[in-house]
């Protein structure tokens, strides 16, 4: 495959809500790594969160919901690199 972005292998090892802030950690290459909540994963027009954020050198990154009204709907965490999709490797 010429130009085939490299597979990126993460886990995300830990979600905490606190009030309308979510923060995540993921355990792998976290450099380049952008955080997203979405309603539909595969809807970037779906997205809950007021600005996907990456994640810092430790693969901690921390994102605000800004809309009170999703409080208790499903939404799911997406890392991403550079905002396109990432395989997600289930262990």
């Amino acid at each position: 495959m010429a130009n085939a972005a490299p597979t990126l292998t993460i886990a995300i090892t830990d979600v905490a809500w606190k009030h309308m802030r979510c923060s995540a950690v993921v355990e792998g290459s976290s450099v380049g790594l952008v955080a997203d909540i979405r309603r539909q994963p595969g809807s970037a027009s779906s997205t809950s969160s007021v600005n996907p954020k990456s994640f810092n050198a430790s693969g901690v990154a921390s994102l605000v919901v800004q809309n009170a009204d999703l409080t208790g709907s499903e939404a799911s965490l997406l890392p991403q690199r550079s905002l396109q999709h990432c395989r997600r490797v289930n262990g």
